[in-house]
């Protein structure tokens, strides 16, 4: 009997062992990670190249029979392109239609596109529609990329407010925005769990020289910490799709220590 029993275990490893077999021999599964290295300086170029220098025009507060929100974009462009070609020496190369109804306009260059978003006289359009009505405005971003700068290494005791004021006292310049990538919510957690105390910020500067200058140096003083900085790129811009985690916003998809 003992015998018996041990032929038909003998039997059952062996069935055992063929059935998974392929299971065995197969390499163990790994998992896809996002690409965490910096990216190379022909990446940045390239991804440069792919962003569409624009203008957004906020028009959703206009009344629909406005010719901004009414005419077709072949027409707004014959409005729009002589008066922003002699006003900001820009030229508009086409305009279309975005989803939320704003007027997108494509221009030639970097260039003229933060030439436009930096001169707040809006003269040019007031001249493209009826200076008596109101107008569409341009859309100008929070965090303009040739003015911004992506900080690592910020402290979070600081918070928003305190990056502003910091940096500011330090250096004895104009900040005009900063924020942590991480919400406050995500900070404290963080912070209470002993996990992180420091993370990446955007500060953006009144001047591009400023924000050029301390992009040369890779350095600037918040808090407590001597930081890193790295070239800032909005979170539309392509490179921040094809690259999820390089730049700026690798500090956005931290979501553990």
């Amino acid at each position: 009997m003992r015998e018996l029993r041990k032929d038909v275990a003998e039997i059952k490893a062996a069935i055992h062992s063929k059935a998974y077999s392929h299971v065995a021999a197969a390499p163990p599964p790994t998992a896809v990670s996002a690409k965490t290295t910096k990216p190379t300086p022909r990446e940045l170029e390239s991804a440069r190249r792919g962003a569409e220098p624009r203008i957004v025009l906020k028009t959703q507060h206009l009344p629909e029979q406005h010719p901004a929100r009414a005419e077709v974009p072949s027409q707004l462009l014959q409005r729009i392109a002589p008066h922003l070609s002699a006003q900001l020496q820009t030229q508009a190369l086409s305009v279309g239609r975005l989803h939320s109804g704003d007027l997108k306009i494509s221009v030639a260059s970097k260039a003229e596109e933060n030439r436009v978003l930096d001169e707040a006289n809006e003269e040019w359009l007031r001249l493209a529609f009826d200076p008596e009505e109101v107008s569409p405005e341009v859309r100008r971003p929070l965090f303009p990329e040739h003015k911004t700068i992506a900080v690592h290494g910020v402290p979070f005791y600081l918070g928003n407010d305190g990056i502003k004021a910091d940096v500011e006292r330090v250096h004895g310049i104009i900040i005009t925005s900063a924020r942590f990538f991480l919400g406050q919510h995500r900070r404290e957690s963080l912070q209470k769990s002993n996990k992180r105390q420091f993370g990446s910020a955007a500060v953006a500067f009144k001047t591009q020289e400023d924000r050029d200058r301390f992009l040369k140096s890779g350095k600037i003083s918040c808090g407590i910490s001597r930081c890193t900085v790295e070239p800032y790129l909005s979170r539309t811009h392509p490179a921040m799709r094809e690259m999820p985690t390089a730049w700026s916003r690798r500090a956005l998809l931290q979501k553990t220590a």
